[in-house]
């Protein structure tokens, strides 16, 4: 076993790692969404139809707008906390990685 520091972390790699990442877990939160306003829609009471048109828009908007939000969210996160990371890095040491060659 060979023992070794993470000194300092590519910011951009992790990004993107964590922006895909978010970006997927943006659709399927964007599905969910859509599928409740769905079922919210069809079970809905009242007659009014641009309430329930606005109801299913809502669902289907979802589906575009959480992954993007989600990658955002997620590609501005990645860049601070790899940037703290490497910063208290530089100033107390980095993680400890154990590596075994096979």
């Amino acid at each position: 076993m060979t023992r070794n520091i993470v000194k300092r972390l590519d910011i951009m790699s992790l990004a993107k790692i964590t922006t895909l990442t978010y970006a997927v877990l943006g659709l399927l939160v964007g599905l969910f969404f859509a599928l409740f306003s769905g079922v919210m829609r069809s079970v809905s009471t009242t007659n009014v139809d641009p309430v329930n048109a606005w109801i299913l828009g809502l669902g289907a908007l979802a589906i575009i707008v959480f992954p993007i939000l989600y990658g955002l969210m997620g590609f501005i996160s990645a860049l601070i906390s790899g940037g703290l990371y490497n910063f208290w890095a530089g100033k107390i040491g980095g993680i400890g990685v154990e590596l075994v060659k096979k």
